[in-house]
């Protein structure tokens, strides 16, 4: 069964046994977006047509109600070829609505894509020699520190100002994650000395010692335990105890999840790269920089999907005992002997004829491995990447992912989470050990100018709501005030997601398979605690990284008239938050996402990201975010694309013309000059290059299953998920209807420092169904539901 079969069995399952919604006709061409209209005056809605019909027409045969155009997101490919779809009576209601169908019913599905079966013998290994590899596990942390001790006193480490630290500075593990990654590390030592010791084959090394445990010896103190697990309508801070079966599930610090068993070199470890390309190679021949706009989507699409990979994944990479940077590389970008190259250096090469970096002389670009985890299951194994936030969409980009990290962040005074007051507006605080910077759990918060604005937005969103619960319960403490507060912005963030931003990425037609569309009304009772809720190293490591194809060169700041009057340029801007210090510069960027198209996803990127990543005023040069990832990749062991293809149904290629189905000619035949076989091709890269299926949303097949079945996940199987009915952290149904108000618009509107008009859908272009209106046009959630007596 091919994908495309396999995709309409699953849909047709789910919508004959679980939707109100059925038998939905999907247009079988495109739709052609129309240009964007010019704004609509703030002075008055848009004058309604009046030779609309008065009742709502139905839409592809189905029957339907006005409603909130936030409630219409989904349907907008529906809408935007049916605008006598709108709403005849927008001048009776402060709001712009559209007539669209309800959704009311569904349980939520797991999809396509399931975790690879990992059956094997059981090993028999005598107690004298598991001991052995134990020790030799541990010892091998003092054999690294002894090297590290000696590359400090070299002073071998990232200096500030080079590209190299800018890029580490975004990949610091916290102080939480480091000693954990070096106990995922001895375990992972003792897996590679098992396999030796018993002679096992690359499968069984990495498999089969699974099934060995290590609690029992010496390395047992590395054992994640399990936490003691109260009733609570909260979340915890570390996403602990969400799933009361495996109450370590989701935590921070622990191991990411997998679909396909890793392709290490030896089963266990060792980076992918055994007679593979290099990976700046392949970036320059497949990746080039070539500018094709997205005019059916906004900037905006890149920066809220930023800001939610910052929610749920963070893996860190190995650093020096004293916090330093590893550095594998002079500062000329040259090799360094092996003498004074660390361990867990996995240097990218820079080929001789590379037309970019030759004029620089660089031969060596900075690159170190990512941080591994114990296993939750306390065993031996292959390497596991380590996710230093929680893997639950919650908010933790917010509010920090461990408790240290919280308790910095807070006022606690009033509910509030600490700014910095700077010309009458609250920014988020400044870091005081490096002024250049803001002061934040996640360093990551300074990368890019949109990704600041999208922080300080929520960051605002949280006071805004702790004042209005201090308001009207003017008992509860800070405490009270904090938690439900925190409670309240999660599900904002969650209904945004699944009601407006996922719509646009993956398409209504993947959404309604997976489970994912958000209902108009009621409670959503799919709770599944036998669902793996972590986040997949496939999804994190190559599919959730489709973002970086749509970023442009620049962040436009746009007036409150809809004309740019300024062009932040991408490489002139990383990790320099300064510009929001300017009062005019938080909205100029903020509508600039709203007006802005994106890079469409695909298999170019721009230059700033594939020659000059993270360039400082002191550098020269910067790095390649595309053949980071390629590497990255390998670094994890990620299998080749190959395997993904015949995991979701496509024919697993024996030649590469056989990638026809998906993968146009130039590509195959670029492929075909860097690779040996289609078994050895990346995953990001050839994900990236897939044609697009009509109403499947922006991406090609192999990532949009991958994403869609990780926010299957994220929601399944998350107990706290803001629409969950009969569980102890639920709202009440009038709670839940204030909640469903919720749009990105009106957080915008709310949070902005004086934006006056938006459009109601910020992910969508300006167009006569989703004009400019004003902020009052915007409907906000009531508080009243919050109210006790």
């Amino acid at each position: 069964m091919n994908w495309k079969e396999r995709l309409c069995l699953v849909l047709g399952v789910v919508l004959w046994s679980s939707y109100a919604v059925t038998s939905i006709v999907v247009p079988s061409q495109p739709f052609q977006p129309p240009q964007p209209t010019q704004p609509t005056p703030p002075q008055s809605l848009p004058q309604r047509r009046p030779m609309m019909p008065r009742q709502c027409p139905p839409l592809i045969n189905f029957p339907t109600q006005c409603r909130l155009m936030s409630q219409c997101s989904v349907w907008w490919v529906e809408l935007i070829k049916s605008p006598q779809s709108m709403c005849t009576n927008q001048a009776e209601s402060p709001y712009w609505k559209a007539c669209c169908p309800a959704i009311v019913g569904g349980r939520n599905r797991i999809g396509a894509m399931s975790e690879q079966s990992l059956d094997s013998e059981i090993l028999t290994v005598p107690k004298g020699e598991l001991d052995r590899v134990v020790n030799y596990g541990m010892s091998e942390i003092g054999r690294i520190s002894n090297i590290e001790s000696r590359l400090m006193e070299h002073k071998d480490f990232l200096m500030p100002g080079s590209t190299a630290f800018a890029y580490f500075v975004n990949m610091k593990p916290s102080d939480e994650a480091a000693p954990i990654g070096e106990h995922g590390l001895m375990i992972t030592r003792a897996t590679q000395k098992l396999k030796q010791v018993m002679r096992l084959s690359n499968e069984a090394a990495g498999i089969a010692t699974q099934k060995l445990s290590i609690k029992d010896t010496a390395l047992g103190g590395t054992c994640i335990p399990d936490p003691v697990c109260r009733p609570s309508k909260y979340r915890t801070i570390d996403g602990s105890c969400n799933n009361l079966k495996s109450p370590v599930m989701g935590r921070s610090n622990t191991q990411l999840g997998r679909y396909l068993a890793p392709k290490y070199d030896d089963g266990i470890w060792e980076a992918r790269d055994i007679g593979m390309p290099n990976s700046r190679r392949v970036r320059t021949v497949l990746a080039a920089d070539h500018d094709n706009f997205q005019k059916d989507t906004t900037l905006m699409l890149m920066q809220f999907g930023q800001f939610i990979d910052h929610d749920i994944t963070h893996v860190p990479v190995f650093q020096f005992p004293n916090g330093s940077g590893i550095s594998c590389c002079t500062p000329e970008g040259k090799h360094l002997s092996r003498d004074f190259l660390h361990p867990h250096c996995f240097t990218l090469d820079i080929l001789p004829d590379d037309e970019f970096y030759r004029p620089f002389r660089v031969e060596c670009v900075n690159f170190v491995r990512s941080m591994v985890a114990p296993r939750s299951d306390c065993t031996f194994g292959y390497a596991e990447q380590l996710n230093q936030v929680t893997h639950w969409h919650d908010g933790s980009a917010i509010y920090g992912s461990t408790q240290a990290q919280s308790d910095l962040l807070r006022e606690r005074k009033g509910g509030r989470m600490k700014t910095f007051s700077y010309q009458n507006r609250q920014l988020l605080p400044l870091d005081w050990n490096n002024k250049d910077c803001i002061g934040f759990s996640d360093s990551r918060v300074n990368q890019l100018i949109g990704l600041t604005v999208m922080q300080t937005v929520w960051h605002r969103e949280h006071n805004r709501v702790a004042g209005e619960l201090s308001r009207i319960n003017p008992k509860w403490d800070d405490e009270k005030v904090f938690q439900e507060a925190r409670r309240i912005v999660g599900a904002e963030m969650q209904h945004i997601t699944y009601n407006e931003y996922l719509p646009v990425l993956l398409g209504r037609r993947i959404m309604e398979a997976y489970g994912l569309l958000p209902r108009t009304s009621g409670f959503f009772n799919g709770y599944n605690d036998t669902i793996n809720g972590n986040v997949f190293n496939e999804f994190s490591t190559a599919a959730y990284r489709y973002g970086h194809s749509m970023v442009n060169h620049w962040f436009e700041l746009v007036d409150e008239n809809g004309a740019t009057y300024d062009r932040m340029h991408l490489k002139d801007w990383f990790n320099n938050p300064h510009p929001l210090l300017k009062a005019d510069v938080l909205d100029g960027v903020m509508r600039g996402l709203t007006f802005t198209n994106p890079e469409v996803a695909d298999d170019h990127f721009v230059s700033d990201l594939t020659n000059m990543l993270f360039k400082t005023p002191e550098s020269k040069h910067g790095g390649d975010l595309v053949a980071f990832n390629i590497w990255r990749g390998r670094d994890h062991g990620l299998p080749g694309y190959n395997a993904y293809r015949e995991l979701l149904g496509l024919r697993k290629a024996k030649s590469f013309s056989e990638m026809n189905d998906v993968l146009t000619p130039d590509v195959i035949d670029k492929m075909a000059s860097l690779y040996k076989t289609p078994d050895e091709i990346d995953l990001f890269l050839a994900g990236m290059a897939e044609k697009v299926e009509p109403s499947s949303g922006i991406l090609g097949p192999t990532f949009l299953h991958i994403v869609a079945d990780q926010f299957a996940r994220l929601k399944e199987a998350d107990r706290y998920f803001y629409e969950n009915g009969g569980q102890s952290g639920s709202f009440t149904s009038d709670q839940l209807d204030e909640i469903r108000k919720t749009s990105l618009a009106g957080i915008f509107c709310l949070n902005s420092d004086g934006i006056k008009n938006i459009q109601p859908l910020t992910f969508r272009p300006l167009s006569d169904i989703n004009p400019r209106l004003p902020c009052s046009a915007i409907p906000s959630m009531s508080f009243a539901a919050w109210r006790e007596p």
